[in-house]
């Protein structure tokens, strides 16, 4: 056996320039299902981070949108819901807090005024990923009251007010024909912020005032540590629909950061599978090159098969040979492809700025596949050697 890879070897190296441009499909097809494997990886990590950073291990259950105008009304949940909701599922619940939000024009020398400020409870800001770096955050007698103040964050309050603290300073926010005015207590900044928008938070029983609000649509759910996203959300939306009398009639939707990242990564498996599919065409064309060029080198060596024959090699050594030959051409052009492959996956994910994941399984399963190729297309060459006779081998010219 040591001998039949000395021959293979001696074969390649012989004619190397050839060997190359067999070798070329086999690396083009490789390169690329490491590239785009790794790029399609690379991009559900930086999603998928992005999701978690977003919304954490909270849920929000909210109102089918869908429903006719009197039933809708009946479906809103209201403060004593919220109340009940959380004596009900107090050890279950790190909080549970309505869904409630203003938004309107920042008046000032702001390019994009718009901005949000979401209605926050105690907890809001922790759940939310948000450090205050300066002032404080809203005071419990400031939410019993529904004063107007506001916690902004940290690009609104140096964009609003360059060079100088924003604490104590007045902010205005035009919302229709109305502008209202917000003592800044606080300014925060948030973990892995990605938003552009200026936005902050106010207290829930303000955002309520100033939308004539007496009912929510929404909800947001922080679970407790070990507690499942979706067990709890279902039985918290059979809870919501015993106090309303509406048991099976899908009043209530629930959206869950766990369910949008497994949504995610489902799309983009399905994508980069059917992607790294049509890169893999490139791989069927280096193979069918592999088998003519195999077929060539059996053609150039029938001498040298006759003569091998001739001092005693049987028909499984000759095939073996060139079995050898043709898996050695695709498993260097296989390792070849898989070095440009991550190489080319760094440069990629550098360029759209995310995470470098190199895909190892994609790394065997593509040497692993060239290996098959070399086999499968050198099949049909190698049998056609080792069934060639000695001495028809050794008359040929």
């Amino acid at each position: 056996m040591k001998e039949l890879f000395r021959i293979a070897l001696s074969a390649i190296w012989s004619n190397k320039m050839r060997s190359l441009l067999t070798m070329l499909g086999i690396i083009i097809g490789i390169s690329s299902v490491v590239t785009i494997v790794s790029i399609g990886d690379g991009t559900k990590a930086s999603m998928n981070d992005q999701l978690s950073n977003l919304s954490g291990n909270s849920f929000q259950v909210y109102m089918n949108y869908n429903l006719d105008s009197e039933v809708y009304e009946k479906a809103m949940i209201t403060a004593e819901d919220i109340a009940a909701l959380q004596t009900k599922f107090q050890k279950e619940t790190l909080e549970i807090a309505p869904d409630s939000r203003i938004s309107g024009d920042v008046v000032g020398n702001l390019e994009q005024p718009g901005a949000t400020f979401r209605g926050s409870s105690s907890g809001t800001l922790k759940m939310s990923k948000a450090t205050i770096i300066e002032g404080r955050d809203l005071l419990d007698e400031e939410r019993a009251n529904k004063k107007n103040v506001v916690v902004v964050g940290e690009r609104l309050a140096k964009d609003l007010f360059p060079g100088m603290s924003a604490i104590g300073q007045t902010m205005f926010l035009q919302m229709d024909d109305t502008s209202t005015g917000f003592q800044i207590v606080g300014v925060y900044t948030q973990e892995d912020q990605r938003s552009e928008s200026y936005g902050g938070f106010i207290s829930i029983g303000t955002a309520q005032k100033i939308l004539n609000q007496n009912a929510y649509g929404s909800l947001n759910i922080y679970p407790a540590e070990g507690q499942s996203t979706d067990v709890l959300s279902t039985r918290v939306v059979k809870f919501l629909e015993s106090r309303h009398d509406a048991e099976g009639q899908n009043f209530y939707r629930v959206f869950s950061s766990e369910a949008a990242l497994a949504t995610v990564n489902d799309v983009l498996g399905k994508v980069t599978l059917l992607i790294a599919a049509i890169a893999g065409i490139a791989l069927l064309v280096g193979g069918i090159g592999v088998m003519n060029i195999m077929l060539v080198s059996v053609t150039e060596r029938i001498r040298e098969i006759g003569i091998r024959k001739a001092i005693g090699a049987k028909r499984h050594h000759i095939m073996i040979q060139f079995l050898i030959e043709s898996v050695l051409l695709t498993l260097t052009g296989g390792i070849i492809g898989a070095v440009l492959g991550m190489g080319l996956a760094a440069i990629a994910c550098s360029a759209m700025k995310v995470p470098r994941v190199i895909s190892t399984d994609a790394i065997l399963y593509a040497s692993a596949f060239s290996i098959a190729i070399g086999l499968f297309f050198g099949i049909y060459p190698a049998s056609q050697a080792a069934k060639l006779s000695p001495i028809e081998a050794l008359r040929h010219e």
